[in-house]
């Protein structure tokens, strides 16, 4: 397997996991404190954002193989 298919692996992992944290948080329906929970979603919706241009990045150079 190629580095950027490694890669792009581990991009896809991560990216599943910040959109469990994300589902989970925005909205503040498992924290008390409605505040924090809301920053955490919108921190987690950031990162999903850089890891889908990482992404994108990495299958443009893979030849659009995802």
């Amino acid at each position: 397997m190629s580095t950027v298919t490694d890669a792009m692996d581990e991009i896809h992992a991560a990216q599943s996991l910040v959109q469990l944290i994300e589902i989970t948080t925005h909205g503040g329906d498992t924290y008390s404190d409605k505040n924090a929970a809301c920053a955490i979603g919108a921190a987690c919706h950031a990162a999903l954002d850089r890891l889908t241009a990482a992404l994108a990045v990495l299958e443009k150079s893979n030849g659009g193989v995802a």
